[in-house]
């Protein structure tokens, strides 16, 4: 199906746009809005889910916004689930919560990631919610012939569909999709890819097997991003960007953006730089700029509100994964209170780290990829050498493989120290 050909008109749908952030992130959920106000847009409205403990006064600040606070969603267990996982594991794994909220409200809605920008309408893809109860984009719909990274095995490890966008109806199909995935992103969507989890979006690599009629969306106007630069390039004919000198570019995702302003097209990728992407400059340029007009380096420094404990405390990423797997009765109560069981547990078993009290922050758009400092990944070289020489080939692989497959953070429940 060519989406872009679908000859519905969508000026009056009862439908919503939305995204999700924390409020060190609010620049970039205000950017993606003003995105939306443009002429061939949709009559759709726009939300933005807070993933911060509410703050009236934040919400005093900002009047034209239609801003839902996480804990109104009514999350069972929310405090449990917000201290397991870390900004970025919360912010995406609370993504079908908030679409099925919204879908009692509107019969369509469509999620973007806050570091998106569109160009053209939306209304192919809420035309389209009329035959098909969801929709998503794959990262790529054309092999990789290099050995830059992402690669083909970085997106098996990350998922086949970026979910950076998704659309869904109230169809059944949908809303039985959407009652797994929320099951799913609320129990077991780690940030772990050496497991096979990668936060909300690996599990949908079910979703086409799950939910009948589902569309994927291959036409290369959507969802325009670093990881598929290889088989897209832009071109501009009367102030319009056109993909491949075809199609008018409907949204490009500016996935692991630099906050300079230098060649770099994402912190996550090798395989260009702007200076060997000319046609994507201009493109960037104007985004940054738009970024700092709406105030992204004063949201920047705003501190996540699940990162600390009741005393400021940093809540460590150890801690988050060893009590995620830990005994049920650990997260009685309010995990997040200085005074409480949890926290003294954690401080005896030496879990807490009092010297750096501030909460985990950053961009919720981790990619694989992250790479150790080399003083650290040379330590660990020789140590695996000595392990080599000690063990001997045969040994030492079963090991590696022993340690692939059982190691993790939240398999280390030696380290707790219980009365």
């Amino acid at each position: 199906m060519d989406i872009g050909e679908v000859g519905r008109r969508c000026d009056k749908m009862n439908a919503a746009v939305f995204t999700i952030v924390s409020t060190n992130y609010f620049g970039y959920a205000k950017t993606l809005a003003q995105s939306m106000a443009t002429p061939d847009g949709v009559a759709a409205d726009f939300h933005v889910l807070v993933v911060d403990p509410r703050d009236e006064a934040f919400a005093r600040a900002h009047p034209g916004c239609r801003i839902t606070w996480v804990e109104e969603l009514q999350i069972p267990g929310f405090e449990s689930i917000a201290f397991k996982y870390d900004i970025l594991e919360l912010n995406t794994n609370v993504k079908p919560s908030f679409a099925k909220y919204l879908l009692k409200q509107y019969e369509k809605v469509v999620y973007l990631d806050p570091d998106i920008y569109v160009y053209g309408s939306l209304a192919p893809i809420l035309a389209a919610l009329d035959d098909h109860p969801a929709v998503l984009t794959p990262h790529i719909t054309v092999p990789i012939d290099d050995d830059r990274l992402p690669g083909e095995q970085e997106l098996l490890r990350a998922g086949i569909y970026n979910l950076g966008f998704a659309a869904f109806s109230r169809a059944p199909q949908a809303s039985r999709l959407l009652d797994w995935w929320e099951s799913r992103c609320l129990n077991l969507a780690y940030d772990e890819q050496a497991q096979g989890l990668f936060v909300d979006q690996k599990w949908m690599n079910f979703a086409p097997v799950f939910c009948d009629g589902l569309l994927v969306l291959k036409e290369p106007q959507y969802n325009v991003a670093y990881w598929n630069l290889h088989e897209r390039r832009l071109s501009r004919k009367d102030g319009v960007y056109l993909v491949n000198d075809e199609q008018p570019l409907v949204f490009f995702h500016f996935s692991g953006l630099p906050a300079g302003g230098n060649e770099t097209i994402s912190k996550y990728q090798n395989r260009y730089t702007l200076k060997e992407r000319p046609d994507l400059a201009a493109l960037f340029e104007a985004y940054r700029a738009v970024l700092m007009e709406n105030g992204q380096g004063e949201y920047a420094v705003l501190p996540y509100g699940f990162g600390v404990f009741s005393n400021g405390v940093r809540i460590t990423g150890l801690a988050r994964r060893v009590v995620s797997a830990g005994r049920p009765e650990d997260l009685q109560g309010d995990p997040f209170d200085a005074r409480g069981r949890l926290y003294a547990m954690l401080q005896r078993s030496g879990l807490i780290d009092s010297s750096r009290p501030r909460a985990d922050g950053g961009p919720t758009d981790r990619k694989p990829g992250g790479r150790m400092k080399s003083t650290a990944r040379a330590v660990m070289q020789v140590f695996f050498k000595v392990l080599l020489r000690l063990l001997g080939p045969e040994r030492y692989f079963a090991l590696l493989r022993y340690l692939t497959s059982q190691v993790t953070a939240r398999k280390q429940q030696f380290l707790i120290k219980r009365p």
